[in-house]
C-alpha cells in the first residue's frame, strides 16, 4: 500500500510537469505513457493514465484516482451520503469499498448544513467542531463509515466514505 501511495505522488508530479510540456497530442500521449512507466516501476502494479488537459484519471487493480478541477460526484461510490457543493478536486477509489473526496471554495454555512445532513441519515460517532473546523467521524447502523472534515480558514473539505458489508 505504502508503495502504491508513493507511486501516485510520483505520478501526478510527473503527469502534471509532463503534461505542461505537451503541446500537442502525440507529446500527450508520450507523456502518459512516461507517467505509466514511472508508477509501474514504482509499485509493481499496471496503471492506466489519462489526461484531458485538466484533469488527470489514474487506474490500477487497486482503484482509481481523479485530480483536477470541478469533477463528478461518485454518486455510486458513497452511499446515501449527499453532494456538497464546491470545486471537486479529487476523487480516489479503492477497490476495499473506500472513497475519498477533496473539495475547495466550499462555503462554512454549506459545510455546517452538510453536517447536519449526515446527522440525518443517521451516522451517529465523534462530532469534535471547534472554532477552526468542522470534524466528524461515524457510522450508520453499524456499517457504512462516514468522515467529513472543513477547515474554516481554507474553505476546504474532505469526505471520506467506506461501505461496510
Amino acid at each position: 500500500m505504502k508503495k502504491t501511495i508513493i507511486g501516485v505522488v510520483v505520478l501526478f508530479c510527473a503527469v502534471f510537469f509532463l503534461s505542461g510540456c505537451a503541446g500537442n497530442s502525440t507529446d500527450e500521449a508520450v507523456a502518459n505513457e512516461l507517467s505509466e512507466k514511472i508508477v509501474e516501476d514504482a509499485t509493481g502494479g499496471k496503471v492506466d493514465v489519462s489526461n484531458n488537459g485538466n484533469n488527470v484519471t489514474i487506474t490500477s487493480e487497486d482503484g482509481q484516482a481523479q485530480a483536477g478541477e470541478n469533477l463528478s460526484w461518485p454518486t455510486d461510490k458513497v452511499g446515501d451520503l449527499p453532494e456538497l457543493t464546491g470545486n471537486i478536486v479529487y476523487v480516489g477509489t479503492g477497490d476495499d469499498g473506500g472513497t475519498a473526496i477533496s473539495i475547495e471554495n466550499v462555503k462554512k454555512a454549506d459545510a455546517e448544513a452538510y453536517l447536519q445532513e449526515i446527522l440525518g441519515l443517521g451516522y451517529t460517532g465523534t462530532n469534535m467542531t471547534d472554532d477552526s473546523e468542522i470534524f466528524f467521524m461515524g457510522q450508520k447502523d453499524g456499517k457504512d463509515q462516514a468522515t467529513f472534515q472543513y477547515t474554516f480558514e481554507s474553505s476546504e473539505a474532505t469526505i471520506i466514505f467506506l461501505a461496510v458489508e
